[in-house]
């Protein structure tokens, strides 16, 4: 099989859609899954490892459950979505793909060059992705805080939105230190800041070069700006799909 297809995202729908087969054959008709029902896709998507043991399994439970999660150091810390729900998400094809090795080789190269500065870039995109995990975090305090007003809780999570846009930006600056970037890449991000929303690169595992937008829904005009925003990556001739982030897990449409 293609290697394109061995991303976790195409594994998980592809076992998901097994399971769905297998449930209409029994005159089961519920687009939605239960929880034993997530547990035996995942069981199923891990299985595939076999086939392509360049997948990770955290991708794959993270496309599963659909949580946020803090990864580091093969350690899991879940992080609740559904505050920060109010999101739509543009995932953009870049038109270009990455040579991890190459990836790899050319950090090595800084490391063994520039050992001080390549460990002070890498120290600080950890301080960023832990800032923005700190950020994520407080969407569920200021939620479930019942003594703030809609508007005044509605202003609390534009704050965050703009903190969290302010790391997204950051970390993306510091890949780009680390060569971790492209042409393309970096006209999607211009795009995006055009119509105010951050934008970063991101690997969906099948060697492509992917940027995701960060889109909050509470943004002045953000369904205008979201449209318009559409039509200038479609004019330059990037694909991309629309998402947003979900609670209750891979599901069928």
């Amino acid at each position: 099989m293609d290697k394109e297809f061995a991303c976790p995202a195409f594994i998980v729908c592809f076992a998901a859609c097994l399971l769905h087969w297998s449930h209409v054959q029994k005159g089961i008709h519920n687009n939605n899954f239960n929880y034993i029902d997530l547990e035996k896709i995942e069981l199923y998507a891990i299985s595939c490892k076999k086939i392509f043991p360049e997948s990770k399994e955290i991708d794959m439970v993270l496309c599963i459950y659909s949580f946020l999660a803090e990864y580091q150091f093969e350690e899991i810390h879940v992080i609740p979505i559904v505050s920060v729900s109010n999101v739509t998400i543009l995932l953009v094809d870049s038109k270009q793909t990455q040579n991890l090795k190459t990836q790899e080789q050319q950090r090595t190269e800084l490391m063994n060059m520039f050992p001080d500065i390549a460990n002070s870039i890498l120290n600080n995109i950890d301080t960023v992705t832990n800032m923005a995990c700190n950020t994520l975090q407080k969407f569920d305090k200021i939620c479930e805080n019942d003594e703030l007003s809609t508007e005044t809780r509605n202003n609390f999570l534009i704050q965050q939105h703009k903190e969290l846009d302010t790391y997204i930006c950051k970390n993306r600056k510091l890949l780009q230190l680390l060569d971790i970037s492209h042409y393309n890449l970096d006209k999607i991000y211009e795009i995006a800041q055009r119509h105010g929303f951050s934008a970063k690169y991101t690997n969906i595992g099948n060697n492509k070069l992917y940027a995701y937008i960060w889109c909050p829904l509470l943004y002045t005009n953000a369904s205008a700006n979201i449209a318009f925003l559409s039509n200038e990556l479609k004019l330059y001739g990037f694909k991309f799909i629309t998402t947003n982030l979900s609670s209750i897990g891979v599901k069928v449409e």
